[in-house]
């Protein structure tokens, strides 16, 4: 860890931390074109490139395989994670009784109840998805699934919602959703 010196109306400042001067620069309370140096730099440097060429300290509570801005947002446990990849499959299983009902239109009486099967199981199957990724306001969701291309719109946003926080946490997602089997205990 470099402790860096600042030279400010003709005297020397410091030791500083180089986040403490990342701040500082964030505050506006140093410019970057302030001289700075550490022991071992041949000559004073202007402060901002001085820090640009050091390396980006990492936060300790960040995990490489979760992104800090999901883990900002959402921390999942295994079991929610579980239920998460389970009932984005069951959405996704709904969407294709769906497709299914489409080419039994010709078959009057099966066709209609293959249809509305498949409309009431993407209710369920959003809402519960909904639940499980703690969305408010799920039910308007569901409702907005009469709507024709919102219903679409719908299903896709919530389904890369469930597939971008299981993929943060190392699970892969397919075609279906996700692969709950790759969350161990």
């Amino acid at each position: 860890m470099h402790q860096i010196y600042l030279a400010v109306n003709g005297q020397q400042q410091g030791p500083f931390t180089i986040d403490q001067l990342r701040q500082s620069l964030a505050r506006g309370e140093t410019s970057r074109e302030t001289p700075a140096w550490y022991a071992g730099l041949a000559a004073w440097t202007p402060l901002g490139q001085l820090l640009d060429s050091l390396p980006t300290p990492v936060a300790p509570s960040a995990s490489p395989a979760v992104p800090a801005s999901i883990l900002a947002e959402f921390t999942f446990t295994k079991d929610e994670l579980r239920t998460i990849a389970r009932d984005q499959n069951l959405l996704m299983w709904s969407v294709l009784t769906g497709f299914i009902s489409y080419f039994l239109a010709h078959i009057p009486l099966v066709g209609l109840l293959v249809l509305i099967a498949a409309i009431v199981f993407e209710i369920v199957a959003l809402y519960k998805l909904g639940r499980s990724l703690r969305m408010r306001f799920v039910w308007l969701y569901s409702v907005g699934l009469f709507i024709p291309v919102i219903g679409l719109i719908i299903l896709v946003v919530i389904s890369g919602k469930a597939s971008r926080i299981l993929k943060a946490y190392g699970v892969r997602v397919g075609l279906m959703g996700g692969k709950a089997g790759d969350i161990k205990d």
